[in-house]
Formats: structure tokens, C-alpha cells, sequence
């Protein structure tokens, strides 16, 4: 709830001082963080590293245009070794994600754990069937062609 209430307060600040015209940019933030930013054209993706858990793991996500859900892929390749040659990707596919997770870190409610971003960018689609999506990533520090399984694998 702090952490709430602080967000809450530092953007209310913000706000006051966008309306006498006196926002600089924010010290806080690191040049690790501003190398996550996004490009800002096309669809965007982020891998969360999620720990905390029994099994840590990445989650890759993608935004879909015009869908409010973020289909989404539990990695167990480490984001470094993505793309490169013969390291074979290991995901599978699980249930969407709210389209906040693009930008979120911190705790997971209910205990889950916590996320953090290592990665962010845009991503292309370049071949979808029943089986597979083939999917380019483009990033600062990765421009990487995956094939993602399409099915979600229900659970037991």
C-alpha cells in the first residue's frame, strides 16, 4: 500500500509541476532503465524474470493489438542465450497476462513472487499457423527470430 501511495504522490508531483511548467527529467532513473525503454513503434514485448518461486523462471510477453490480454510464454532459456546459435528455445505457452505487466516489477500478489525486467522492445510477427508463431524481437542488445509454440497447454 506505501508503494502505492508513494506512486500516487511522485505522479501527483509530476503533474503539478507539468502545470507550472517545471518537469526535469527524473534523476531516479538509471541508465540501465532508459536502455529497457521501448522503441516506440509496433507492438511491444517485455521478458520478466520471475523468481521467488519453486522454479524461477522468464516470461516473455507480447502485446497484441486491439486484444486487452498479453499472450504470454514461460521461458526457461535465459534471455543472453536466446538467438544464439544452437541454443534451442524452451517455453511454453500460459495463460495471458494483463497488459500492465509490459512495465510492471515488484511482488506478484498472493504470494507468487516478484518480476523484474531484462528486456523490453517491439516485436514483428512474420509467421503464424495452428502450431507455431514466428516471431522477431527487436530491442536494444537483441534482434532475435523465435518460434513459439501457439497452444496454451492445459493444465493437470
Amino acid at each position: 500500500m506505501k508503494g502505492l501511495i508513494l506512486g500516487w504522490y511522485h505522479r501527483a508531483k509530476d503533474w503539478q509541476g507539468m502545470m507550472k511548467n517545471e518537469i526535469k527529467p527524473d534523476a531516479r532513473e538509471t541508465e540501465a532503465r532508459q536502455a529497457l525503454r521501448p522503441p516506440t513503434e509496433g507492438p511491444r514485448f517485455a521478458f520478466l524474470h520471475h523468481v521467488e518461486v519453486p522454479e524461477p523462471h522468464w516470461d516473455l510477453l507480447l502485446e497484441i493489438p486491439d486484444q486487452e490480454k498479453l499472450a504470454t510464454w514461460r521461458v526457461h532459456t535465459t534471455p543472453e542465450d536466446v538467438g544464439r546459435s544452437g541454443v534451442k528455445l524452451s517455453c511454453t505457452r500460459i495463460g495471458d497476462h494483463r497488459r500492465m505487466y509490459l512495465d510492471y516489477e515488484g511482488p506478484i500478489s498472493g504470494g507468487r513472487g516478484m518480476v523484474r525486467r531484462v528486456a523490453a522492445g517491439t516485436w514483428t510477427l512474420l509467421h503464424q499457423n495452428a502450431c507455431a508463431w514466428q516471431v522477431q524481437l527487436q530491442s536494444k542488445g537483441l534482434n532475435v527470430v523465435l518460434v513459439l509454440p501457439a497452444q496454451e497447454i492445459p493444465a493437470k
